[in-house]
């Protein structure tokens, strides 16, 4: 290949490569609109540097405005004495600050099934009860399990626990 030739193709890589950046950024910050994440930021961003976790799980699941806008295993849930800690793995960042929903924000509890037999939680805050977040119900045990004991209080005495059936007029 000539000179010329090499040169064009190092161009275009470089271009391709910053489109691709580009178009990455663009549709997670998209993703974050829709689905509400920027939102919740606006009222539940975790401080920088990020508060020590109690216990933490990788890799988990959470939809936010029902099931359309699913964020699956690609989070990290962290238990801290605030709160919990909501974060997106590193390539999905974009757009997808941290979040720390603290105790006393956690209005209800509602344990769900859906198709037939999934069993999930709804979990509505005070501040933004049009944005409840739905996590595996396992997640409900492993917060009881870890949940600092004064939080697992106040969390108990704020919130009301409901077990009931998904119904498409909730």
């Amino acid at each position: 290949m000539s000179d010329l030739s090499t040169g064009y193709l190092i161009i275009l890589a470089s271009i391709g490569s910053i489109a691709f950046v580009l178009l990455w950024s663009m549709i997670l910050l998209l993703i974050a609109f829709l689905s509400g994440w920027l939102t919740l930021a606006r009222h539940y961003a975790a401080p920088i540097p990020l508060p020590t976790t109690i216990c933490h799980w990788s890799f988990q699941s959470m939809a936010l405005r029902w099931f359309f806008w699913g964020y699956n295993n690609c989070l990290t849930l962290g238990v801290t004495a605030e709160g919990l800690l909501i974060k997106v793995i590193l390539p999905l960042r974009v757009g997808h600050k941290p979040l720390l929903i603290p105790w006393s924000e956690i209005q209800q509890i509602e344990e769900l099934t859906v198709f037939l037999k999934i069993a999930i939680i709804k979990i509505t805050l005070r501040q933004l009860p049009t944005i409840p977040l739905f996590f595996p119900k396992k997640i409900l045990a492993q917060l009881q399990i870890y949940c600092p004991a004064d939080c697992l209080n106040m969390l108990t005495k704020n919130v009301s626990i409901v077990d009931s059936n998904y119904n498409a007029n909730t």
